[in-house]
């Protein structure tokens, strides 16, 4: 579901725009490479999107750094502004703290961004404790409640990024050797959070862009500590970003790449925009574009977001009883039954020779079974 952007494309998408990055090393991937688009149309480094901590990275400024370790103080911020788009990114370890609530009272009121992109989840859920997943699930709510109450403007478009596929053989980074067992089994609690999760900040009315459903065929490009990623799925990343904000602020895409999906997209964006209750507030009618494929609740017309790709479960289905082929459009016509009975080795062979001879008129007598050179049943 993404469209291909080149730099061009870019900055007439983001003209005069602010961008802010919230979450971990592989959201401080997608700053980079979101800056680097901004400029040139080449794909990152390797080496760049590892690195952390430096001076300068594709034009930018490191603000505010700590000392380069895998504890959960860890800091970092970065800013960058060519006088074209302002973009910035903060390291968080914890999806709701006192670092996270002072960090976005200051953006909201000083920066005021057009864009918030948020993530948060492998280490609120393996370095916070034996505890960390109640304390995400806890967490989460709060972080909704807090960005109800700082009254983004209207303008603002926040996005919930779900975390990418994880391996069952991560290594390094926030799995420390204290914590290392847990590597077996984070990819599933990684799916269950971005579940979990993904279901909060939709009925709160904000949008979920779904890395990991759209990255889950990708794994062959990731990194080989099992967390991060290769430039190239970080680009495909970075068009996701790039093809729903331009859906959500209603932007011509460049159509660089037509897919049935996107073209359902746009469709369903078009065709729900006008489908929003005028009981809701004023904040929640612009048009959001939300892609849920977890839940198990089809949200009505009436809701503030739309589910882009619905389940299987949620699509409507045909009706079983007394249908037929005209009325199923959907249904498979049945294949009569073929004769699974095999018979092999000469028996066979016997039975082809006998149907060929006989649709010529001839006839034979098979050869006698045979079980080696000896026995009173040799072959002629």
């Amino acid at each position: 579901m993404a469209d291909v952007f080149f730099t061009n494309d870019f900055c007439g998408l983001f003209r005069n725009r602010r961008i802010v990055f919230i979450g971990d090393s592989n959201m401080r991937a997608l700053y980079k490479d979101f800056i680097l688009l901004g400029q040139r149309n080449v794909l990152i480094g390797s080496e760049t999107l590892r690195a952390k901590l430096e001076d300068s990275c594709n034009g930018d400024q490191l603000i505010v750094s700590g000392k380069k370790h895998n504890g959960r103080d860890a800091n970092e911020e970065r800013v960058f502004d060519n006088g074209i788009f302002v973009a910035r990114f903060y390291f968080i370890t914890k999806c709701y703290s006192d670092y996270v609530v002072n960090t976005l009272e200051n953006v909201v009121s000083c920066l005021r961004p057009d864009v918030i992109v948020f993530n948060s989840c492998l280490w609120d859920i393996t370095r916070w404790g034996p505890k960390g997943v109640d304390v995400y699930k806890e967490n989460i709510p709060k972080l909704m409640r807090l960005l109800q109450q700082l009254l983004l403007p209207m303008s603002t478009l926040f996005i919930w990024c779900t975390t990418l596929p994880v391996s069952s053989k991560s290594r390094g980074g926030f799995l420390i050797q204290q914590v290392e067992f847990l590597k077996h089994t984070l990819r599933f609690d990684v799916m269950e959070a971005n579940l979990y999760a993904s279901q909060i900040v939709g009925n709160h009315g904000f949008d979920v862009l779904d890395l990991h459903y759209y990255l889950r065929h990708q794994i062959h490009r990731r990194a080989k500590d099992g967390v991060h990623w290769f430039p190239e799925p970080m680009r495909h990343i970075t068009n996701l970003l790039l093809t729903h904000i331009a859906l959500a602020w209603d932007v011509l895409l460049p159509h660089r790449l037509e897919t049935r999906l996107l073209q359902d997209s746009i469709d369903m964006r078009d065709e729900d925009r006008w489908n929003v209750d005028s009981s809701f507030p004023t904040v929640l009618q612009q048009p959001f574009f939300h892609e849920d494929f977890t839940s198990d609740v089809v949200p009505n017309n009436n809701a503030p977001f739309f589910v882009a790709h619905a389940p299987y479960s949620q699509r409507p289905q045909q009706p079983r009883n007394n249908q037929t082929l005209d009325d199923n459009p959907f249904s498979v016509p049945q294949q009569p039954r073929k004769n699974t009975q095999f018979r092999g080795g000469r028996r066979r062979r016997n039975d082809v020779k006998r149907s060929r001879n006989k649709r010529r008129g001839r006839e034979i007598v098979p050869k006698p079974y045979s079980r080696g050179k000896k026995g009173p049943h040799r072959g002629n």
